[in-house]
């Protein structure tokens, strides 16, 4: 083989890479390859930084450059990415990705839309079409990875939100651990809730059936409801959720008696369009740590309605409640 065939692969951390340990970013560089060889990879030496031999528990800086040997790293064998480049594999893909529905971005985090049906992550999903979207937008490091910091059910249609740097998804998680994130829904519910009402069972999940119930051994929940339309026995709600376990406003509402219309999973009558379960509006306390930039960069953010969910929303309730929703959510019905 000749010389250029032999040459170590090299790469060049970027900024979200600084601070962390060699083998963790080597991990995440080499997904494919089983963890003992990673360690023993850099045990040997195969794998280098600035051209010595480093342990695995050496913090690696910006702008330092790691030499993979390429008979090790089949998996990356590829021209040599410039600086700040990233390793992305391409994924084979069963169907075609439709470009996420982007409701907000900045340097740091990106908020999309969910459409109902479709996977926050796994194949074929969400994720993947973000990354798909981000692939020339986030090349700041070798071992962070763009990814949902929160997730709805398959079902659910709304606001998720996707880290693009190590710092977008700290802070964001931070606030969202400290209640700083008010997380509002809108939700078609079976039966006539007449007045607002707090939702204080604990909550915990059956892990064969997958069903989120009420139980005193669960975990701490708290859900608000706001009613602001009924007929027929449906009820037009907003919900605002404190906590976020899984499945809560399913669970809450069954445990109610007002289980989300089509969730039959949770005991609602069955519905040819499902449950109408939309994730509308993130609200934000303007925190910043002291010192520091406001890497979120939104106070509030809304997702849209889709057209069908509009459709049934009219159906159901009437066109009147279409301009209620749309004088409480600023934004949620499309022009």
């Amino acid at each position: 083989m000749s010389r250029d065939h032999d040459a170590p692969i090299e790469y060049t951390a970027g900024t979200d890479d600084d601070g962390r340990r060699l083998d963790r970013v080597v991990r995440r560089m080499l997904m494919t390859v089983p963890l003992t060889a990673v360690y023993a990879a850099i045990r040997t030496g195969k794998v280098r930084v600035n051209g010595r031999r480093k342990r695995g528990d050496a913090r690696i800086a910006t702008g330092d450059v790691i030499a993979i040997d390429r008979r090790f790293a089949r998996d990356l064998d590829r021209p040599k990415p410039g600086p700040r480049d990233s390793v992305r594999r391409p994924k084979t893909r069963r169907t075609a990705i439709a470009p996420p529905d982007v409701v907000f971005e900045n340097a740091h985090l990106v908020v999309v839309n969910k459409p109902a049906g479709v996977l926050t992550h796994g194949d074929d999903s969400l994720a993947d079409s973000v990354e798909m979207y981000l692939r020339d937008k986030t090349r700041d490091s070798l071992s962070f990875r763009p990814g949902p910091l929160h997730r709805l059910d398959r079902n659910t249609s709304g606001i998720v939100v996707f880290s693009k740097s190590l710092l977008g998804a700290q802070r964001f998680t931070e606030e969202l651990g400290l209640n700083l994130i008010r997380k509002e829904y809108i939700a078609v519910l079976e039966g006539a809730i007449e007045t607002a009402t707090v939702w204080t069972e604990r909550i915990d999940r059956d892990r064969t059936s997958r069903v989120s119930y009420a139980a005193a051994e669960g975990y701490d929940a708290l859900t608000e409801v706001f009613p602001f339309a009924r007929c027929s026995g449906l009820t037009l709600a907003g919900i605002v959720i404190a906590t976020g376990r899984t499945h809560q406003i399913r669970a809450h509402a069954a445990h109610h008696g007002a289980p989300l219309a089509g969730d039959v999973k949770y005991g609602g009558r069955s519905h040819q369009s499902g449950y109408l379960l939309h994730a509308v509006r993130l609200v934000r306390e303007r925190y910043v740590a002291a010192g520091s930039e406001d890497v979120i960069g939104f106070t509030q953010v809304v997702a849209p309605l889709s057209d069908a969910a509009i459709a049934r929303l009219v159906r159901s309730f009437g066109r009147t409640t279409i301009e209620t929703v749309k004088r409480r959510y600023t934004g949620v019905i499309p022009e």
